[in-house]
Protein backbone atom coordinates (compact mmCIF):
# COMPACT_ATOMS: atom_id res chain seq x y z
CA UNK A 1 0.00 0.00 0.00
CA UNK A 2 1.51 3.29 -1.16
CA UNK A 3 0.00 6.68 -0.41
CA UNK A 4 0.87 9.85 -2.31
CA UNK A 5 0.55 12.96 -0.13
CA UNK A 6 1.40 16.64 -0.39
CA UNK A 7 -0.16 20.07 -0.65
CA UNK A 8 -2.87 20.84 -3.18
CA UNK A 9 -1.71 21.53 -6.76
CA UNK A 10 1.71 19.87 -6.45
CA UNK A 11 0.78 17.45 -9.26
CA UNK A 12 0.06 14.33 -7.18
CA UNK A 13 -2.80 13.20 -9.42
CA UNK A 14 -0.87 13.97 -12.61
CA UNK A 15 2.05 11.95 -11.27
CA UNK A 16 -0.08 8.87 -10.53
CA UNK A 17 -2.14 9.10 -13.73
CA UNK A 18 1.03 9.52 -15.80
CA UNK A 19 2.49 6.44 -14.11
CA UNK A 20 -0.70 4.42 -14.47
CA UNK A 21 -1.51 5.23 -18.11
CA UNK A 22 1.72 6.63 -19.52
CA UNK A 23 -0.12 9.78 -20.58
CA UNK A 24 -0.22 13.32 -19.21
CA UNK A 25 -3.30 15.50 -18.99
CA UNK A 26 -3.29 19.03 -17.56
CA UNK A 27 -7.06 18.96 -17.05
CA UNK A 28 -7.31 16.74 -13.94
CA UNK A 29 -9.60 18.14 -11.25
CA UNK A 30 -8.52 18.41 -7.62
CA UNK A 31 -8.89 15.11 -5.78
CA UNK A 32 -11.87 14.96 -3.43
CA UNK A 33 -10.97 12.78 -0.46
CA UNK A 34 -9.09 9.77 -1.86
CA UNK A 35 -8.65 8.05 -5.24
CA UNK A 36 -7.39 4.50 -5.66
CA UNK A 37 -5.33 2.89 -8.42
CA UNK A 38 -3.64 -0.48 -8.84
CA UNK A 39 -0.63 -1.40 -10.97
CA UNK A 40 1.42 -4.59 -11.36
CA UNK A 41 5.17 -4.09 -11.91
CA UNK A 42 8.49 -5.91 -11.95
CA UNK A 43 11.11 -4.77 -9.44
CA UNK A 44 14.60 -6.03 -8.60
CA UNK A 45 15.36 -9.70 -9.32
CA UNK A 46 12.33 -9.68 -11.67
CA UNK A 47 10.00 -9.92 -8.69
CA UNK A 48 6.40 -9.13 -9.56
CA UNK A 49 4.51 -6.92 -7.11
CA UNK A 50 1.16 -5.15 -7.11
CA UNK A 51 1.20 -1.50 -6.10
CA UNK A 52 -1.97 -0.26 -4.43
CA UNK A 53 -1.72 3.50 -4.98
CA UNK A 54 -3.79 6.00 -3.00
CA UNK A 55 -4.06 9.57 -4.27
CA UNK A 56 -4.94 12.04 -1.50
CA UNK A 57 -6.47 15.48 -1.40
CA UNK A 58 -4.07 18.18 -0.26
CA UNK A 59 -6.64 20.71 0.93
CA UNK A 60 -6.59 21.48 4.65
CA UNK A 61 -10.11 20.16 5.25
CA UNK A 62 -9.03 16.69 4.06
CA UNK A 63 -5.91 16.31 6.22
CA UNK A 64 -7.71 14.24 8.88
CA UNK A 65 -9.04 11.93 6.16
CA UNK A 66 -5.50 11.45 4.86
CA UNK A 67 -4.31 10.47 8.35
CA UNK A 68 -7.06 7.84 8.65
CA UNK A 69 -5.70 6.09 5.58
CA UNK A 70 -2.09 6.06 6.82
CA UNK A 71 -2.59 2.98 8.99
CA UNK A 72 -1.39 -0.18 7.24
CA UNK A 73 0.65 1.80 4.73
CA UNK A 74 3.95 0.35 3.46
CA UNK A 75 5.25 3.45 1.71
CA UNK A 76 4.65 7.16 1.28
CA UNK A 77 5.51 9.59 -1.46
CA UNK A 78 5.67 13.15 -0.14
CA UNK A 79 5.27 15.40 -3.17
CA UNK A 80 6.42 19.02 -3.33
CA UNK A 81 6.52 21.32 -6.33
CA UNK A 82 9.99 22.42 -7.41
CA UNK A 83 8.69 25.83 -8.46
CA UNK A 84 7.76 26.67 -4.86
CA UNK A 85 10.29 28.08 -2.39
CA UNK A 86 9.05 26.59 0.88
CA UNK A 87 9.18 22.92 -0.04
CA UNK A 88 11.28 22.04 3.04
CA UNK A 89 8.59 23.54 5.27
CA UNK A 90 5.94 21.50 3.42
CA UNK A 91 7.90 18.26 3.82
CA UNK A 92 8.33 18.84 7.55
CA UNK A 93 4.61 19.55 7.88
CA UNK A 94 3.66 16.25 6.26
CA UNK A 95 6.24 14.27 8.21
CA UNK A 96 4.76 15.68 11.43
CA UNK A 97 1.29 14.63 10.24
CA UNK A 98 2.62 11.12 9.59
CA UNK A 99 4.29 10.90 13.00
CA UNK A 100 1.01 11.86 14.70
CA UNK A 101 -0.60 8.69 13.38
CA UNK A 102 2.01 5.97 12.89
CA UNK A 103 5.54 5.00 13.84
CA UNK A 104 7.71 6.34 11.03
CA UNK A 105 10.08 3.37 11.36
CA UNK A 106 7.28 1.08 10.13
CA UNK A 107 7.09 2.67 6.68
CA UNK A 108 9.38 3.87 3.89
CA UNK A 109 9.25 7.51 2.78
CA UNK A 110 10.36 8.95 -0.55
CA UNK A 111 10.50 12.69 -1.23
CA UNK A 112 9.34 13.57 -4.75
CA UNK A 113 10.08 16.89 -6.40
CA UNK A 114 7.44 17.52 -9.08
CA UNK A 115 7.13 19.90 -12.07
CA UNK A 116 10.83 19.81 -12.95
CA UNK A 117 9.85 21.02 -16.44
CA UNK A 118 9.09 24.43 -14.89
CA UNK A 119 12.51 24.98 -13.32
CA UNK A 120 16.18 24.92 -14.26
CA UNK A 121 18.60 22.06 -13.70
CA UNK A 122 20.29 24.17 -11.03
CA UNK A 123 17.03 24.35 -9.05
CA UNK A 124 16.70 20.55 -9.29
CA UNK A 125 20.27 20.09 -8.01
CA UNK A 126 19.65 22.56 -5.18
CA UNK A 127 16.53 20.62 -4.22
CA UNK A 128 18.41 17.32 -4.01
CA UNK A 129 21.21 18.89 -1.95
CA UNK A 130 18.70 20.61 0.36
CA UNK A 131 16.92 17.32 1.10
CA UNK A 132 20.22 15.55 1.82
CA UNK A 133 21.42 18.37 4.10
CA UNK A 134 18.17 19.17 5.91
CA UNK A 135 17.27 15.55 6.67
CA UNK A 136 20.84 14.21 6.90
CA UNK A 137 20.31 11.62 4.16
CA UNK A 138 17.42 10.05 6.07
CA UNK A 139 15.15 10.17 3.01
CA UNK A 140 15.85 9.50 -0.64
CA UNK A 141 14.45 11.92 -3.20
CA UNK A 142 13.50 11.75 -6.87
CA UNK A 143 13.03 14.57 -9.39
CA UNK A 144 9.97 14.17 -11.63
CA UNK A 145 7.93 15.79 -14.35
CA UNK A 146 4.57 14.20 -15.14
CA UNK A 147 4.28 16.41 -18.21
CA UNK A 148 7.53 15.08 -19.70
CA UNK A 149 7.29 11.62 -18.07
CA UNK A 150 10.62 12.30 -16.39
CA UNK A 151 11.46 10.26 -13.31
CA UNK A 152 7.86 9.07 -12.87
CA UNK A 153 8.54 5.32 -13.29
CA UNK A 154 11.72 5.68 -11.25
CA UNK A 155 9.85 7.24 -8.31
CA UNK A 156 7.38 4.38 -7.95
CA UNK A 157 9.97 1.67 -8.55
CA UNK A 158 12.22 3.32 -5.98
CA UNK A 159 9.58 3.28 -3.24
CA UNK A 160 8.63 -0.30 -4.15
CA UNK A 161 12.24 -1.44 -3.89
CA UNK A 162 12.69 0.38 -0.57
CA UNK A 163 9.64 -1.43 0.83
CA UNK A 164 10.77 -4.85 -0.46
CA UNK A 165 14.30 -4.36 0.88
CA UNK A 166 12.88 -3.42 4.28
CA UNK A 167 10.64 -6.51 4.37
CA UNK A 168 13.54 -8.77 3.34
CA UNK A 169 15.65 -7.37 6.17
CA UNK A 170 12.85 -8.13 8.64
CA UNK A 171 12.59 -11.69 7.29
CA UNK A 172 16.36 -12.16 7.74
CA UNK A 173 16.08 -10.89 11.31
CA UNK A 174 13.29 -13.39 12.02
CA UNK A 175 15.37 -16.25 10.61
CA UNK A 176 18.41 -15.27 12.65
CA UNK A 177 16.28 -14.87 15.78
CA UNK A 178 14.73 -18.34 15.29
CA UNK A 179 18.13 -19.88 14.69
CA UNK A 180 19.45 -18.25 17.87
CA UNK A 181 16.56 -19.65 19.93
CA UNK A 182 17.09 -23.17 18.58
CA UNK A 183 20.80 -23.02 19.31
CA UNK A 184 20.12 -21.94 22.87
CA UNK A 185 17.71 -24.82 23.41
CA UNK A 186 20.19 -27.38 22.08
CA UNK A 187 22.90 -26.02 24.33
CA UNK A 188 20.70 -26.26 27.42
CA UNK A 189 19.59 -29.75 26.45
CA UNK A 190 23.17 -30.94 26.16
CA UNK A 191 23.99 -29.38 29.51
CA UNK A 192 21.14 -31.27 31.19
CA UNK A 193 22.20 -34.60 29.71
CA UNK A 194 25.77 -34.16 30.90
CA UNK A 195 24.53 -33.29 34.34
CA UNK A 196 22.47 -36.51 34.52
CA UNK A 197 25.40 -38.63 33.37
CA UNK A 198 27.58 -37.29 36.17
Amino acid sequence: KIIVIGNSSVSKTCLIRSYESGHFSPSYLSTIGMDYFKKKILVKNNKEVVLNLWDTAGQERYHSLTQNYLKGTDGLLICVSLDEREYIKQIKFWIEKIQEVIDESEIKILIVGTKSDLVSEQVCNTFTQSIETEFRNKYKCVITSAKKSKGVDHAFKEIANLIIHSKEELDDMDIQSTHSIKTTKVTKSKYKKKKKCC
